[in-house]
């Protein structure tokens, strides 16, 4: 049977950035697939559709890239130094 992706919200706390994307293996890394919208309260937030399992991923604020400080932990890639992960069940 084929993974349905399920909704996971993601949200950035910083009213002061001026951009804000999500990156991670879920979109094979593209800093331009995933921009996040700012509120009204100056949080950022994206709806993206993932699959069940776990997914590494990164902030890019104003072209740098962040750890998630609200993910459930972070993990060494094979090619950036740490990510933050996220599973989905």
């Amino acid at each position: 049977m084929k993974d349905l992706a399920k909704p996971v919200n993601f949200y950035y706390a910083n009213r002061h950035a001026r951009s804000v994307s999500l990156m991670g293996d879920f979109n094979s890394w593209n800093t331009n697939a995933h921009s996040l919208r700012q509120r009204e309260d100056g949080g950022w937030f994206l709806e993206v559709p993932l699959t069940r399992g776990s997914h590494r991923y990164l902030f890019v604020v104003d072209g740098e890239l962040t750890l998630d400080p609200r993910a459930g932990g972070s993990v060494t890639t094979e090619f950036l130094t740490k990510a933050s992960i996220i599973s989905v069940s």
